[in-house]
């Protein structure tokens, strides 16, 4: 059955979806892989490693005699798995090939993933497979200002067909980003510059995501500054204020600058609601905006009609 209901989609198991692209003059079919082979042979080093840790992801395909897993795994474990061959003459060969396993296998959905996503994500989860492109945000203020400088700049993300996502309120980073790269979708992810960024990073990491993959596709702002930080570094307290005014909060007009910052990350989609149809209207100020926001939504613009 074909579709173009993102209210169905919603509503089917991910491992059974399959989209369906025109590229390079012929179709494309992506779908989530139930299992990753690797080219590593399964030895009885291996065999002994895996019943004696209890590793049930990890199988000896009966094609190849290659180790295959069903799951993605964490460095730890790449590493045991590398000392099965550390007496070997091509132990670094081997070392470098579990590493490119452990990278593959970032694209495989645990049930545990799909009953995450099912739960947290369904809000979103429809309209999101029949984008071109996914730029991941952590909450709805950083949605709203992205959706919002779209518009100023005259590059709708809808009408392009890039998907928002906070994630943050929707499952894990690493979730929606193993779904892009399974479901061949380009991805971007931008969070705020606090300590929490290294959470969201260290769950790239744990999924198989290298560095290569977290300086294309991870971007923060600039620490440890969350949204409201840098607005205000960046020279917005004015404007913030008289926005706080209207949402009926009158002693924001002349409080202590860190009660305001408090007040404000307390209001995080009042204000941003507000501020967003001052952006929309206003490309000289939406060029205010922190860098990082404004840098992507040219690049994507620029990308569009190159």
């Amino acid at each position: 059955m074909t579709t173009h209901s993102p209210y169905f989609v919603q509503n089917v198991p991910l491992s059974n979806l399959r989209i369906v692209r025109f590229r390079n003059g012929s179709s494309e079919i992506s779908s989530l892989p139930k299992q990753i082979i690797s080219e590593l042979p399964w030895t009885q080093e291996v065999e002994n490693l895996t019943k004696g840790r209890g590793w049930k992801q990890f199988k000896k395909d009966l094609t190849t005699g290659n180790i295959a897993t069903s799951r993605s795994f964490e460095e730890a474990i790449g590493n045991d798995l590398a000392a099965c061959w550390r007496n070997s003459e091509n132990a670094g060969e081997m070392k470098t090939a579990v590493e490119r396993f452990r990278h593959e296998s970032r694209v495989l959905i645990s049930p545990e993933d799909e009953s995450e996503l099912g739960f947290l994500g369904r809000r979103v989860r429809g309209e999101i497979f029949f984008a071109r492109r996914w730029v991941m945000v952590e909450g709805p203020s950083d949605y709203l200002l992205l959706k919002a400088l779209g518009e100023s700049y005259g590059h709708d993300l809808d009408q392009h067909g890039v998907a928002v996502i906070d994630f943050k309120n929707s499952g894990n980073a690493g979730i929606y980003a193993a779904l892009a790269e399974a479901f061949g979708i380009p991805w971007h992810m931008i969070t705020d510059g606090d300590p929490e960024s290294e959470k969201f990073r260290k769950e790239l990491s744990k999924r198989g995501f290298n560095s290569d993959d977290l300086a294309a596709h991870f971007e923060t702002l600039p620490q440890p500054n969350d949204l409201e930080d840098q607005l205000l570094v960046d020279g917005q307290e004015a404007l913030l204020r008289q926005i706080m005014v209207e949402v009926s909060i009158s002693a924001m007009a002349t409080c202590p600058v860190e009660e305001f910052t408090r007040c404000l990350k307390n209001n995080k989609t009042a204000y941003m609601v507000r501020l967003a149809r001052i952006l929309i209207a206003d490309q000289t100020l939406a060029a205010k905006m922190p860098t990082v926001f404004v840098e992507f939504i040219k690049k994507l613009k620029a990308s569009a009609s190159g």
